[in-house]
């Protein structure tokens, strides 16, 4: 038994001297011969997740403040957040992206009013994107964006059991149902339902018959196309109805809307146009004739949007109703006897021509890209808490407040004929006067009016921490150092980092001696100026593990932050498995760091410090994770090793082209115990850490959490695509399970 004992101590006295660091003079063959002949090509770092610089900006339709953004990527379907913060129209927003191969698409939320704009971005097109309040678009193309309704319909369409109805054949008297896919026309002469089932759609041929005899009734997932329509048809919609060119509704026409009506053509409005929970938009004009009325009705289902490609003439009846939101992508003509009323959001791209009568309503707001003229005849009347914003404004009548103050912005007034603003207004306008307006009305521009799912509000910002960006904005307002959160892997998306620790010396190459997992969370302050360009990094929270320690010696990690005062601090959360007690901090004043220096990681697993783990067999299944935040840092971090906890042996990445404004994280530290070029490290100039061959001892940016090689497994064999992935393709996803030529059976299976 004894001499048994005394033969396993001289093996494992044997296998520590095999991987025990060679002596400088030594330059040990590679065990895998192509992995000696692997020349990493010109400018790539060997970083899986591609730097990607995005830019992203607001149209002139967005109002001044800042706007709350969500940043996020698609990856195996799934939506990832990248980023939660603010962009100004001023500013927009900067942002260098880490995106591994296997990402898809990218998709872009902002606030806008009551909704919010989503668009969604191949990662091909980050350079210059631009988003606009263009509320309805197709989502499958990359230059669409759509609305998305903070509301819930309350209050459901009327709907029917298709299943007791015969199949429609084209004759009319009595109810029908369209199963499948129909262009079977109709002569209604007698009184007719026709419902279009879920998944069917009817595109008829032709549609004929007297006034008021033909009911449509399209049920949700169902298809109505029409290439021309009756002028009475009378259509109750939850679903889809396209007209392909114009849409003309006669005087005994009526169409309910609780889904998506899309017109490619001019709209004609005779008759009566409800929309309730759902979306119209029309590509070209909207005429509301005499004897026609819209009601954009969302009041008591949800919210409805209502989208006039070209014009919007009215010579009956508009009103926009609570929550409901007006996008007019040309001028606003409110004709003689009509009426024009706005209870929630209105937003016009060109002028207004008011010469009927327009009400303003309690609480709405109003947004007109030019000019508004009211001529001598017209009403123009605002009430309690509206906003109003135009470029200019001509009138020949008086423009009259009611209730509490409201706010009118604009650039330049032009009153005719004595008229003038009565009432309860707040005038903001450069050339106001106090003969412009009666004894009630002020020209402050200080009036608050809140935001809600109607208005953008002005003078309501609460900024509990000071930093100038609203509570609605900021994603902390009780910190004033920080106002975005930014996710460089993505909201709880853990990213792998890998060391090979006998440098300056080749070693196994088989990037196990530490593997470590790793998912941030920075908080960005507002910007000197509070305006987003100039915001930086100052704090990080981190999330750590360490599946694998496959050396014999008991290296530490260091999370390393720049650190001009001296003044950051590390807090550890409470973990069972470490302390910070073995957290070393070390400043270095002459490149103005602080390095937090993670010692003995062999103790989270309660092993000794020349313990290899789960590197031949699976030692330890349970993978603890250390949690904590670092506050205090003046703009980036990094990471490196200290190879067995030695001061001064750092083991460091090479140049990271997302840290270019902070060159002292591309450089080790003042206390670094110079190396380079001793046995086969070839570094020189902007290319360190690197042996003749560009072959680093530290890979990171492995966007996933990757499965490492065996023991004494080289890189290569473990996963062929590396060496195209490293001398020609630094786009391929060599590292995921979406690559089929991984060899299982050289990788450790967590």
């Amino acid at each position: 038994m004894e001499r048994s004992k005394y033969f396993l101590l001289l093996i494992a006295l044997s296998i520590f001297s095999c991987i025990d660091r060679p002596d400088i003079d030594q330059e040990p063959d590679l065990p895998d011969t192509s992995m000696a002949q692997l020349v990493v090509m010109d400018g790539h770092d060997l970083r899986s997740a591609r730097p990607t610089p995005a830019r992203f900006t607001l149209s002139e339709d967005f109002t001044d403040k800042p706007h709350s953004i969500l940043i996020k990527k698609l990856e195996n379907g799934e939506e990832v957040l990248l980023h939660d913060g603010f962009i100004s129209k001023e500013t927009g927003l900067d942002l260098s992206l880490k995106l591994g191969a296997h990402t898809e698409d990218l998709i872009i939320e902002v606030e806008h009013g009551s909704g919010v704009i989503k668009k969604e971005i191949k990662k091909g097109e980050l350079s210059q994107v631009i988003l606009s309040p263009n509320l309805i678009g197709d989502t499958g193309s990359s230059n669409s964006n759509q609305y998305v309704s903070n509301s819930v319909p309350n209050s459901p369409p009327p709907s029917s059991d298709c299943s007791l109805y015969p199949e429609f054949n084209g004759n009319d008297d009595g109810s029908y149902k369209i199963s499948g896919n129909s262009s079977t026309g109709i002569n209604a002469n007698k009184s007719t339902t026709i419902y279009i089932c879920n998944g069917a759609s009817w595109t008829p041929a032709y549609i004929n018959g007297s006034q008021k005899k033909l009911s449509v009734y399209v049920g949700s997932g169902g298809t109505l196309n029409l290439s021309s329509s009756s002028t009475e048809i009378q259509v109750f919609n939850e679903g889809t109805l396209n007209a392909s060119s114009n849409l003309n509704l006669g005087p005994h026409g009526l169409i309910e809307n609780w889904g998506t009506i899309s017109v490619s053509g001019i709209t004609t409005i005779n008759g009566t146009l409800n929309n309730y929970a759902g979306s119209f938009s029309s590509n070209n004009h909207v005429n509301v004739n005499g004897g026609g009325a819209v009601y954009n009705d969302g009041e008591d289902n949800g919210g409805a949007t209502f989208t006039a490609g070209g014009n919007l003439n009215i010579s009956q009846t508009f009103h926009n109703k609570a929550n409901s939101t007006l996008t007019v992508n040309g001028h606003l003509t409110v004709n003689g006897s009509a009426q024009f009323h706005n209870y929630c959001k209105t937003i016009i791209t060109g002028r207004v021509q008011n010469n009927g009568t327009t009400h303003l309503k309690a609480g709405s707001y109003t947004s007109v890209g030019a000019r508004w003229t009211n001529n001598g005849s017209a009403v123009h009347k605002i009430f309690s808490g509206s906003y109003m914003t135009c470029a200019n404004i001509t009138s020949n009548t008086h423009i009259i407040g009611s209730g509490t103050y409201s706010v009118v912005q604009t650039n330049n007034l032009n009153f005719s004929y004595g008229k003038k603003f009565k009432g309860p207004i707040d005038v903001c306008a450069n050339n106001y006067t106090a003969s412009l307006g009666d004894g009630s009305v002020i020209s402050s521009c200080t009036t608050v009016i809140p935001a809600t799912t109607c208005s953008v509000g002005i003078n309501d910002v609460i900024d509990e921490d000071g930093d100038c960006i609203a509570s609605s904005e900021d994603v902390d307002d009780s910190n004033a150092n920080v106002a975005s959160y930014n996710y460089p892997q993505g909201q709880g998306v853990y990213y792998t980092a890998v060391y090979e620790d006998l440098w300056p010396c080749e070693g196994d190459y088989d990037f196990n001696d530490i593997v470590h997992n790793y998912s941030y969370r920075e908080g960005w302050n507002s910007g000197s100026s509070c305006d987003a360009a100039s915001s930086m990094i100052t704090e990080v929270q981190f999330n750590y593990k360490f599946p694998a320690l496959g050396a014999t010696y008991n290296n530490a990690l260091v999370l390393r932050v720049m650190d001009t005062g001296d003044d950051a601090v590390l807090v550890l959360n409470a973990s069972a498995s470490y302390s910070d007690e073995k957290i070393t901090r070390l400043h270095d004043d002459i490149n103005a760091t602080t390095s937090f220096i993670f010692t003995d990681l062999k103790s989270i697993y309660g092993a000794s410090g020349s313990q290899i783990i789960n590197t031949r067999n699976r030692d330890y299944s349970s993978i603890p994770t250390l949690t904590g935040i670092v506050t205090g840092i003046d703009g980036g971090y990094d990471e490196y090793v200290l190879i067995n906890n030695k001061s001064g042996d750092e083991l460091h990445h090479t140049v990271d082209s997302n840290q270019q404004s902070y060159s002292a994280l591309n450089n080790p530290t003042k206390y670094n115990n110079d190396r380079f070029g001793e046995c086969n490290d070839s570094s020189s100039g902007a290319s360190s850490y690197v042996n003749v061959n560009g072959l680093p001892w530290a890979i990171t940016d492995i966007p996933i959490e990757w499965e490492w090689a065996k023991e004494f497994t080289p890189l290569t064999e473990a996963y062929p695509d590396f060496a195209t992935f490293a001398t020609t393709s630094p786009e391929l996803d060599w590292y995921s399970d979406a690559n089929p030529n991984k060899v299982s059976n050289k990788i450790f299976k967590d």
